[in-house]
């Protein structure tokens, strides 16, 4: 699992990220039929998401077999004041739930979204 600080976002910004998922051994994780959700929260309220991106949604996909896409679009970033959140990120495959991230992201000011 990943415990850091993931690179700041601006609010009102498209937050979009594309990664493959890597295992202990830096193989591919096959994520075909997974369930992936990313959550922000605010700090220290973690059962509350502001916002949640998950494959049931749609704002998580798959390119391909190994890779994930979120994207939080211009309307989700910018109902976010600026500040430190806590990210949540787990992934469940054959019914085993693995935390992939437990973080922080810092959104900070846009600035006039015209």
């Amino acid at each position: 699992m990943y415990m850091g600080s993931l690179g700041p976002i601006a609010r009102g910004e498209d937050w979009i990220a594309v990664t493959p998922l890597i295992d202990d051994d830096d193989e591919e994780i096959t994520l075909t039929g997974a369930e992936i959700v990313l959550s922000i929260c605010r700090q220290g309220c973690p059962e509350a998401a502001i916002l949640t991106a998950s494959t049931t949604n749609g704002k998580i996909t798959l390119p391909s077999a190994t890779t994930l896409q979120w994207w939080f679009d211009q309307d989700d970033t910018a109902a976010l004041c600026a500040g430190t959140y806590d990210v949540f990120f787990y992934v469940i495959i054959d019914g085993i739930r693995s935390q992939i991230i437990s973080g922080t992201v810092p959104i900070v000011e846009g600035g006039p979204a015209s």
